[in-house]
């Protein structure tokens, strides 16, 4: 399959590493998808060979191997290391959160679509997951914003895919012990006792970081290392069930 690889420009000297693939099916019909990782670090080449790039690493890491559930088997497919820091971008780093973060992959797509015409003018669709659930609202926004500016090239935006998204830390870590104790949608793991505690576990952590996000820094160490805290996870982590796949244990 094409593939293209490199940096792109974003502002103030900072370059975001990029791996392209083209679709195996019909690359001049078929969208290009652009894929981001979250974090907030994460490199975007995690998703490359650990999700839904072209190949995966075979199980005794020596060797590479198509990978059936690729994107790309039916779409041009973008994966890019955003912003400077993470995995292979460099440079200054963001010190205005996600919408600078927005301006430089902006930035970084128009010179992507300059330097490769031939994707311009293709439904563009935005995808990632996790702390990506920040950065995904805001590079459409930012495109959205400078398409009807007139900027050129037109980025033809057709739509947003976030999956377990990351947007609410103080909101989403509340969930997490009615998802343990009675989830409409996977087995019921936790017992009262488990729940109970593991509720207030989540309330303080809740608590920490809405305190640290309205300016008090003295909460601030605490909201993150909470949002990994045992206790919050307690009954999944004793029975050796994965947070990502509830329906699975990790061993």
């Amino acid at each position: 399959v094409k593939q293209i690889y490199g940096y792109i420009s974003g502002s103030q000297g900072r370059r975001l590493f990029f791996w392209f693939f083209e679709s195996r099916s019909d690359p001049a019909q078929d969208p290009l998808v652009l894929w981001l990782n979250g974090g907030p670090g994460c490199s975007s080449m995690t998703g490359l060979f650990h999700e839904n790039g072209p190949c995966k690493a075979n199980d005794d890491g020596t060797d590479t191997e198509l990978n059936p559930y690729s994107w790309n088997t039916r779409a041009n497919l973008l994966f890019v290391d955003q912003p400077a820091g993470a995995g292979f971008a460099d440079g200054p780093l963001v010190t205005n959160g996600s919408f600078e973060a927005a301006d430089d992959l902006y930035m970084a797509l128009q010179e992507f679509f300059a330097k490769h015409q031939q994707y311009r003018d293709k439904d563009f669709y935005i995808t990632g997951e996790s702390y990506a659930g920040h950065y995904i609202p805001a590079i459409a926004h930012k495109i959205w914003r400078e398409n009807t500016r007139g900027t050129e090239p037109n980025i033809n935006l057709r739509g947003l895919a976030i999956g377990n998204g990351w947007m609410n830390a103080a909101l989403q870590v509340l969930d997490y012990p009615h998802m343990a104790f009675e989830s409409c949608t996977a087995p019921h793991i936790a017992t009262y006792k488990e729940y109970v505690a593991q509720t207030g576990a989540a309330w303080q952590c809740s608590s920490e970081i809405r305190k640290c996000l309205s300016g008090s820094r003295s909460s601030c160490g605490y909201a993150e290392a909470c949002i990994d805290d045992p206790a919050v996870f307690a009954p999944l982590f004793r029975r050796g069930i994965d947070v990502y796949a509830v329906v699975h244990e990790t061993g």
